[in-house]
């Protein structure tokens, strides 16, 4: 390697470690119920709002989605995970989203203890915890008139607080109706009452049903996601049908076998172009780091994973939704320690989720 050559190589290893590839070049896990939602619905040009933006996952498909004419405006209420969100936007070119550091609340100007999580991802200013810090509050209605930014979209993920953001937001959801996509966490509705009450369309994430009424939740859902639009506003989408999923194939126990000492996988199924749906039917009672999700035969990565402690992916993980542009994918578990061999498969049901192929863009934005 010549003097210059390694010149060159030194400065690129030491941009990489500081910058590091940005989100939108790797294949973004982050919420994908919501995140297959946000790149269904949202368009060039808009207004977003992401409140509880975290570590940026969904913040930076916004800013992808809405393009060079939108908006984003992230609000994080923990302000060292606010930091390390900037950061992500920055290594990702977000030059159309600002982050602000603030709890959205029912009124503004508030000091109010945000009690932090041990994983970093589920600070709530409801859910107490041995450490907390003290953040202050921004009302969205607030927001809005003093920025004059009024949003299309909104998510919102802030771990129980939603209700108080809906009051602080009631005003410009009256007047500009956004399509908004709310954590849901049986059995309080006092969301979904709310804004059903204003005429809004709830759709469940997890099996895109639409919910007449809380009872229409699965039973056994812990939290879900749950999509309110008005009817116009899903006009020319996929959400404006009733999308009732229909029966693709099913995994049973036989159908599934250890590869290796640490991966546990299902014989291959080919799928046709489009949207799925994974019913995931196991058991397992240990502690094991454990992946699981779905895998395209041949490929370098998984389309869907969730990841966590193997009891937990129990409760978190039985339900999953991926598209795949067709051809062979399989089910898999893979451990990082040591295999949870408590793991019981009852029956892995895939369902095609009809209509979305016919809205499938030829050209879409990478998130």
């Amino acid at each position: 390697m010549t003097d210059i050559a390694r010149r060159v190589h030194n400065v690129e290893a030491q941009l990489d470690a500081a910058f590091g590839t940005p989100l939108w070049l790797r294949h973004n896990y982050t919420e994908p119920r919501v995140n297959y939602a946000v790149t269904d619905l949202v368009q060039p040009g808009w207004t977003t709002f992401d409140v509880g933006s975290n570590f940026g996952g969904i913040t930076v498909a916004l800013s992808r989605l809405v393009g060079p004419r939108g908006a984003v405006c992230g609000f994080e209420a923990n302000p060292i995970i606010a930091a390390r969100c900037q950061q992500e936007l920055l290594r990702s070119g977000a030059f159309n989203a600002q982050l602000y550091s603030c709890a959205i609340y029912k009124r503004s100007g508030e000091m109010i203890d945000l009690f932090l999580s041990e994983n970093q991802v589920a600070d709530s200013i409801y859910y107490k915890t041995d450490r907390s810090i003290k953040v202050q509050t921004v009302a969205l209605d607030d927001f809005v008139a003093r920025t004059g930014l009024a949003p299309q979209f909104v998510k919102m993920d802030i771990e129980g607080a939603e209700a108080d953001a809906l009051v602080g937001f009631e005003r410009t959801i009256d007047t500009h109706r956004p399509i908004m996509i709310l954590e849901h966490a049986p059995p309080n509705n006092t969301c979904f009452d709310f804004l059903c009450a204003k005429g809004y369309l709830a759709i469940d994430l997890q099996n895109y049903r639409t919910l007449r009424s809380p009872e229409d939740v699965l039973p056994g859902t812990v939290v879900t996601d749950v999509l309110y639009a008005h009817t116009d506003k899903l006009h020319r989408t996929a959400y404006a049908e009733d999308l009732n999923p229909v029966a693709e194939a099913t995994l049973y126990a036989g159908d599934f076998s250890w590869w290796q000492e640490t991966l546990f996988r299902s014989r291959s199924l080919d799928l046709r172009p489009g949207r799925y749906l994974a019913r995931l039917n196991f058991r397992a009672d240990g502690q094991s780091n454990t992946m699981c999700g779905i895998w395209p035969d041949g490929e370098a990565a998984p389309i869907m994973r969730a990841h966590a402690a193997s009891a937990a992916l129990t409760v978190f993980a039985r339900n999953m939704v991926f598209d795949t542009m067709g051809g062979a994918i399989h089910v898999f578990f893979q451990f990082f320690d040591t295999p949870d061999r408590s793991l019981a498969i009852d029956s892995v049901e895939i369902l095609r989720v009809p209509g979305f192929e016919r809205y499938r863009e030829a050209f879409r934005i990478s998130m």
